[in-house]
């Protein structure tokens, strides 16, 4: 028998209480997915901030250009105003530069 077909036969309650929670979270099969890549070794995991930014930073730029002041946007999104305008810094400079890019290649 292969590990795909003993995955489907193992039920939530099998799974001991520590990685319970888990299970249910993602649900039992991808729980033991997940083991099968990565079981045995030490993983990090980073907080939900690490997997949210970028959709974070698109909504305040989002916003940003739809009249939004950095210092609102700040408030908002529970971020300084220094941080929120790094933000849209960053976007000014790379929207600058690929306008700058499609301008020499209409050239």
């Amino acid at each position: 028998m292969e590990v795909n077909d003993w995955i489907k036969e193992v039920k939530t309650e099998d799974i001991p209480n520590i990685y319970r929670d888990i299970a249910v979270a993602l649900g039992t099969e991808a729980l033991l997915k997940l083991a099968f890549l990565i079981g045995g070794t030490t993983t990090y995991i980073p907080k939900i901030d690490f997997f949210i930014q970028a959709a974070r930073d698109r909504l305040i730029i989002r916003e940003y250009n739809n009249g939004a002041k950095p210092k609102d946007l700040a408030i908002k999104y529970d971020l300084t105003d220094v941080w929120v305008r790094k933000i849209i810094d960053q976007y000014l400079v790379e929207r600058d530069q690929l306008k700058l890019f499609e301008k020499e290649i209409s050239d």
